[in-house]
């Protein structure tokens, strides 16, 4: 038996990533149905039959839910194909894999109808002159009585965060009813709502502490059909300034973890912006989610207690020149590096969570272009990342252009002595 792999979308059917037919050119009814869009779909299908005349290709689908293979961008047939020619479709496989549909008008190409799950409850009321129908989801199979008017349409539901969409000042979604074999795109206004939030969804569900959301739909059966309609969710629309900066401080907290893609990498200081994108790859972090660095240094502090807070805030607010960015290691520990202009000399300062010392180096600034400070300091966390911190103390002079000193941390997270004044006074010292 010869199959072959087809992706489908709301264009076409494709044989591999290029090739392939629009809807037109099948026997399946243009504009009955539409596809979810969330992630691609792909159809295993049998070749039953081929006729050379009209170049058309019998097709019976096996699975409307088979997985893609590398063997799909390969695929190329062997006679031209002008059209294909679905044999009738298992009903339910195939609703599976849509967003709407017109049963109508695709009763000739579905196969004899599959036994179905229990419908929605639903209730029919007249109130004044028209019909309004409510849905509450039990499962009993009542018959409505005809529309001869434009019903209104009445619908409570949960959604999950993760199957909502995030845009400039709106969240939109798409909700089915299966009573009725169509889909309602519904949409959500609010001010506070930025694209940023669509990259990083579980963390929005985070900071709201929940994962679906209750939904509320009025509109006419009419309205609902082909174009978005207005929705309800207090939650969502009391979303204001606060969530931004809640879902903000969770994106600092996973730069605390390991990055993915350091593998890839061949460096060991980072600014604030190449450090956020070693967490992403398809759907990198926006502007709006990403803190300048003094700003990511204060969100990390609040979010735990750690030992050289008060070094990491003197270094960031007293010590640091103000117009050089703040540049940070990620790797074997996460760290800082700051910089402080002397009237003499240039430093390096690196200050790790958490750490027992600070690593200063010092060096003449007429002496090396601001590109070849950093190459040199690049080189020295390189080698302290593959040997250790120990092992570079021990044998320090691997340039001839940085001296360096290491200042302990006496007595640093101590409830009894306060031993952030001798170091504060061993490092101005240096800062000459």
């Amino acid at each position: 038996m010869k199959t072959i792999l087809l992706k489908v979308d709301n264009e076409g059917v494709y044989y591999n990533p290029t090739e392939g037919l629009d809807w037109a050119s099948t026997n399946l009814p243009i504009g009955a149905f539409r596809f979810r869009e969330h992630e691609p779909i792909y159809w295993r299908a049998r070749m039953c039959a081929y006729q050379k005349e009209t170049q058309l290709l019998e097709l019976e689908v096996l699975d409307f839910q088979a997985a893609f293979e590398k063997d799909f961008e390969q695929q190329s047939p062997k006679q031209p194909i002008s059209a294909f020619h679905f044999r009738p479709l298992s009903p339910q496989a195939f609703k599976a894999n849509l967003s709407y549909y017109d049963g109508l008008r695709l009763a000739t190409i579905l196969a004899n109808p599959e036994p179905e799950p229990p419908a929605p409850k639903v209730t029919w009321t007249k109130p004044r002159d028209e019909w309004e129908i409510e849905m509450d989801w039990q499962p009993t199979d009542p018959a409505p009585p005809p529309l001869d008017k434009p019903a209104n349409v009445h619908l409570h539901f949960q959604e999950r965060i993760q199957d909502l969409s995030f845009s400039l000042g709106l969240i939109k979604g798409t909700h089915y009813v299966e009573e009725w074999g169509i889909a309602i795109d519904y949409e959500i206004a609010n001010d506070f709502i930025i694209p940023e939030f669509d990259y990083v969804k579980s963390y929005v569900a985070k900071a709201l502490k929940q994962r679906h959301v209750p939904i509320e739909i009025k509109t006419t059966l009419a309205d609902a059909i082909g174009k978005a309609v207005t929705a309800r969710s207090p939650v969502l629309q009391n979303i204001d300034e606060r969530l931004l900066v809640l879902v903000r401080s969770q994106v600092a907290e996973r730069l605390l973890k390991k990055p993915k893609f350091e593998a890839d990498v061949d460096k060991s200081l980072f600014t604030a912006d190449e450090m956020y994108d070693q967490y992403t790859e398809d759907n990198p972090w926006g502007d709006a989610l990403r803190s300048p660095g003094e700003e990511l240094l204060a969100q990390i502090l609040s979010l735990k207690k750690v030992r050289n807070a008060k070094q990491l805030q003197f270094l960031a607010g007293k010590v640091h020149a103000p117009a050089e960015k703040l540049r940070f290691t990620l790797t074997p520990l996460f760290g800082f590096i700051f910089l402080a202009k002397g009237e003499r000399q240039q430093h390096f300062i690196w200050e790790l969570l958490n750490s027992h010392a600070t690593y200063v180096w010092s060096f003449n600034p007429e002496a090396l272009s601001t590109q070849q400070r950093f190459s040199e300091l690049e080189k020295i966390l390189t080698f302290i990342k593959v040997h250790g911190r120990q092992e570079y103390r021990n044998n320090h002079h691997l340039s001839e252009y940085f001296a360096f000193r290491a200042i302990n941390h006496r007595h640093a997270g101590s409830n009894f002595i306060d031993g952030f004044p001798r170091w504060r006074n061993l490092l101005l010292e240096q800062l000459v």
